[in-house]
């Protein structure tokens, strides 16, 4: 419970500790024993029954917060870019301007990381061939992330080229404080490819 428990005191005619006094402002202690309690360690047991804190008593930012990056240059791709097979070592690699690389100060009760991606290419119906899209977390692949340009076919709606937007989300609960890492990644082994309009968002709270 963090109320200030008992602290140093002193005695006329005794000299005093320099360390003792510095611990009753600031004491990293389990214990709650010094005036630390007041900054920021506070909580119900120390609300007065019948005052109630309103959202204009919290500072912004303290309950939630997040950031984006994003990019609208034209990423041009050609086979060469990438391994001949989707199980090689590095076959995905990460679309530039949809990334993050962000740290948490706490362990949030929940964080979403939102995208979007728009991208092209002359995948013709038949070929086996294809342009894949993966969602990574901390470098690990997220499940149910996935995405691939479907194949064009003459004649139809699903024409050569034509822009396909994948916008997704993933709601985390168990990130842990520190660094992370949020990331879409893609693999072609048909001609060309093109990545437009793509960017990333994430926003976690206490």
């Amino acid at each position: 419970m963090p109320v200030i428990g008992a602290m140093n005191t002193f005695s006329s005619g005794v000299t005093t500790v320099a360390a003792d006094i510095a611990d009753n402002f600031y004491n990293t202690d389990a214990s709650p024993t010094s005036y630390e309690v007041i900054n920021g360690k506070l909580d119900n047991n120390n609300r007065e029954a019948g005052w109630d804190i309103s959202n204009e008593m919290v500072a912004p930012l303290t309950m939630a917060k997040g950031a984006m990056t994003g990019s609208t240059g034209n990423l041009d791709y050609t086979t060469q870019t990438f391994p001949d097979n989707n199980t090689d070592a590095g076959a995905y690699q990460p679309l530039p301007g949809c990334g993050v690389h962000f740290f948490l100060p706490y362990a949030p009760s929940a964080a979403i990381i939102t995208w979007q991606v728009v991208f092209a290419g002359n995948l013709i119906h038949g070929d086996s061939k294809q342009l894949e899209l993966k969602m990574y977390i901390d470098n690990v692949n997220q499940n149910r992330q996935f995405r691939v340009l479907p194949e064009g076919r003459a004649g139809t709606a699903r024409y050569l080229h034509r822009d396909r937007m994948w916008s997704g989300h993933v709601l985390k609960t168990n990130l842990t404080a520190g660094w992370h890492t949020a990331h879409v990644a893609c693999f072609l082994n048909q001609n060309t490819a093109r990545i437009r309009i793509r960017n990333m968002k994430y926003v976690y709270f206490k």
